[in-house]
């Protein structure tokens, strides 16, 4: 009976959280047009502060420009279906649900070399509620100090110049999610220095340059112990020059590159004695455990045809598998994953999308956790209204789940299932 309390109390817990995080963006919004109106009045008679909708979103200038604020906001609605298996095509599985409500601001303030980034979630799935067990609003903040266009010093939260999807928007993506590879591998966001540099070698051969030292636990983490970080560094090389309009770090050859353009990418993080499953994600470990990681990537963009591919591999220094007094398991995924997706974005903007993606984990992982190797296909089609702020997507997906145990001559045999899986997709932002 306790444990039944128990579960409304935290059921209406988080129905009340939840309720104050949406109040809390109808504020944010409210006070937003509040000011908005305030500084356009001041602007028509004071003069040349301004008031501005563009590409950048809505932006705002102080009359002495040492003061610049853009505005931008997207609604993802989505449903998610999947079936019981590859031939019983009954729903088991369905969600209804904003997937992500984003709010964003940005600009510079004081001095424009001094920029910065804020962005905040306001839906349950974009927070990470599960593994934190509170509205975990906050998803960047960041402040930058730029030398000249060339290097650039920044301090706070934001994503890790990991493997190239992550990086990448979610405004800016040809499907729905993310692939499996970047679920299971992904480094994601994390607090601390980054620094990054990017020019030409020579010719059209241009290098950009990231790293990072950060405090290895994710977003909005509690105190730790000791002095254990992450460390991460990544090297990108575009043989043909630069893409058009920053297009290496959007899906969809949304420019219509008239030449072709490549950008390849390489990725290293040493996360030292994390206690959270994916390093900067996931549920708490019963012990700490060091983790390796490596990306590779590419992205070859052409007239409308787009080629993007991606490897990783994660490796526990330690033991992957930690486990408690009562013999509970907790572990890491150490193992492979490989991504290729490519497209074709026709002059009317409907675009047609294809990916494939396996992940495996490692020998010690088979038989001894609930780790699965996973393999998708899916197909997408998109129509694009306004580019990304403005798109419509559908898509079905095949999945391939492989769980492993062990035989009684203790070798390691798995069994499989497979089921299909559909989401449709709008999003709207600007």
């Amino acid at each position: 009976m306790k444990k039944s309390n128990n579960k409304n109390y935290n059921r209406i817990y988080n129905r009340i959280h939840l309720f104050k995080i949406n109040f809390l963006f109808i504020q944010a919004i409210f006070i937003f047009i509040l000011l908005s109106y305030d500084l356009y009045s001041q602007s028509t008679t004071q003069s040349p502060a301004s008031f501005d909708f563009n590409t950048k979103g809505v932006v705002f200038e102080s009359i002495d420009s040492l003061l610049e604020v853009r505005m931008r906001f997207r609604i993802q609605n989505q449903i998610l279906l999947q079936t019981r298996s590859e031939e019983d095509l009954n729903i088991e599985n369905s969600l209804f649900a904003v997937r992500r409500l984003r709010l964003r601001f940005g600009g510079y303030l004081y001095d424009k070399n001094i920029t910065y980034n804020l962005q905040l979630s306001f839906s349950r799935g974009d927070m990470d509620f599960t593994n934190t067990n509170f509205p975990n609003i906050v998803r960047d903040a960041m402040v930058f100090y730029n030398f000249n266009p060339n290097l650039q010093l920044s301090f706070g939260q934001t994503k890790l110049p990991g493997n190239r999807q992550r990086v990448n928007s979610s405004s800016d993506m040809q499907f729905a999610e993310r692939s499996i590879v970047n679920n299971i591998f992904t480094l994601d966001r994390d607090f601390g220095f980054q620094a990054w540099y990017g020019d030409y070698l020579f010719d059209d051969v241009y290098v950009n340059l990231r790293g990072a030292l950060t405090d290895g636990e994710g977003r909005n983490s509690n105190t730790k112990k000791g002095s254990n970080y992450s460390y991460t560094a990544r090297v990108e090389i575009l043989p043909l020059g630069t893409f058009t309009n920053g297009g290496d770090y959007i899906e969809s050859d949304m420019s219509f590159e008239p030449k072709p353009k490549v950008s390849i990418g390489a990725s290293i993080n040493r996360n030292v004695k994390t206690e959270r499953a994916g390093g900067q994600l996931g549920a708490l470990l019963y012990s700490p455990v060091t983790l390796k990681t490596l990306y590779l990537d590419g992205v070859l963009k052409y007239n409308g045809f787009a080629l993007y591919t991606e490897l990783a591999h994660r490796d526990a220094l330690d033991n992957p598998i930690t486990i408690n007094a009562s013999n509970d398991i907790r572990y890491t995924f150490e193992g492979f994953g490989y991504l290729i997706q490519t497209s074709y974005l026709f002059k009317n903007m409907y675009e047609v999308a294809f990916r494939f993606a396996d992940a495996e984990p490692t020998e010690r992982l088979k038989g001894n956790t609930k780790a699965l190797q996973q393999q998708i296909i899916t197909l997408a089609g998109s129509k694009y209204i306004a580019g990304h702020r403005a798109k419509i997507q559908a898509e079905i997906s095949h999945l391939n789940d492989n769980s492993f145990v062990f035989d009684p001559n203790n070798s390691i045999i798995s069994t499989n299932s497979k089921y299909w899986q559909f989401i449709f997709n709008i999003e709207l932002g600007i």
